[in-house]
């Protein structure tokens, strides 16, 4: 009986030490984002993907939610050539959107965006079908 109750108290003191860690106040969710929304002739794209780079390279990649939402969680901060390319959901409410060739290209898309540390970050992307 000795030993389960020591047991018992080693186990007491490991939780309180792990619940004192749990709550330390450096701990944070990322402050740092980059989100917005995409549309195409003035109506939200509700399905595709949002690419950044930087030069030729693919940092990162979200996407694009049913009313044209996208984000980027915890980004690195710098500058981003963007792309967006749709992907074919299926849709039963509307007929597909085509997206100009150039808006799959970083080189051609003419889409930038900035990140800047620690804070949200917002670029809309304005696209049109011609």
């Amino acid at each position: 009986m000795t030993l389960w109750r020591i047991a018992a108290a080693f186990g007491a003191v490991a939780v309180a030490l792990g619940s004192s860690a749990c709550s330390n106040s450096d701990f944070r969710m990322p402050a740092t984002s980059l989100s917005g929304k995409v549309t195409v002739n003035g109506k939200p794209l509700s399905c595709g993907v949002v690419t950044a780079y930087r030069g030729s390279s693919k940092v990162m990649e979200a996407s694009i939610e049913v009313d044209g939402n996208y984000t980027f969680a915890d980004p690195p901060a710098g500058e981003y050539l963007i792309t967006v390319t749709r992907t074919d959901a299926p849709s039963t409410y509307s007929r597909p959107v085509r997206l100009p060739a150039k808006y799959a290209d970083p080189g051609s898309s003419g889409l930038r965006a900035t990140v800047v540390s620690d804070r949200p970050n917002t670029q809309d992307l304005t696209l049109g079908t011609k």
